[in-house]
């Protein structure tokens, strides 16, 4: 049994949603070497290969991490004692957690009817490959060299043409706006 008033108060007032946002400013870059971990061959076997088991992405591969039946198990456990022991609602149940882990289903484990490679099956390219786009985005991906090697260090990405430029040592995301990408660079504009 679980009160409703904490957890409308904590909707109401986003108190979640604000102790989620002081952490956040770090989540991408942390979320990517968890993930690149979780991918280390005995790491894999173990626990991350379970997530993978389709070869594509479904809104059923995720809970709010979409980490993999192991992770998942020991947070929905953690929720359980706390709640059964302390008498404390589980955050996997707060307002927050459940508008993020319904996004996550519906727009991060969900491949889009755009071509592979674009920005909006990110994931669910990482779920065909498994050794590319371990992250959110593309930025990074470059930066790291983990995004696919067809793209050859140039994608488009929120509105803009992003190049992984390297020169004596030295690695820069180049971003043009697609609108004038063409004219800029003199290369080809964004699709």
């Amino acid at each position: 049994e679980l009160e409703l008033l904490p957890w409308l108060l904590d909707a109401s007032l986003g108190l979640s949603a604000r102790v989620s946002g002081h952490l956040e400013r770090y989540w991408q870059v942390h979320f990517y070497h968890i993930h690149r971990m979780g991918h280390i061959t005995n790491v894999y076997n173990d626990a991350h290969k379970f997530h993978h088991y389709l070869h594509d992405c479904t809104p059923f591969d995720a809970h709010i991490f979409g980490s993999g039946a192991p992770e998942e198990w020991l947070i929905l456990m953690s929720d359980l004692a706390l709640g059964l022991g302390f008498g404390l609602q589980p955050a996997s149940l707060s307002g927050h957690v459940l508008g993020v882990s319904w996004y996550n289903k519906w727009g991060f484990h969900s491949r889009s009817d755009k071509p592979a490679l674009h920005g909006d099956n990110f994931h669910a390219d990482h779920h065909l490959r498994h050794s590319v786009n371990f992250g959110y985005a593309y930025p990074l991906e470059l930066v790291m060299d983990t995004a696919p090697k067809e793209l050859k260090g140039v994608v488009e990405w929120d509105g803009y043409r992003m190049e992984k430029v390297e020169e004596e040592g030295t690695v820069t995301l180049r971003f043009t706006p697609c609108a004038t990408a063409e004219k800029a660079l003199n290369k080809t504009p964004c699709k």
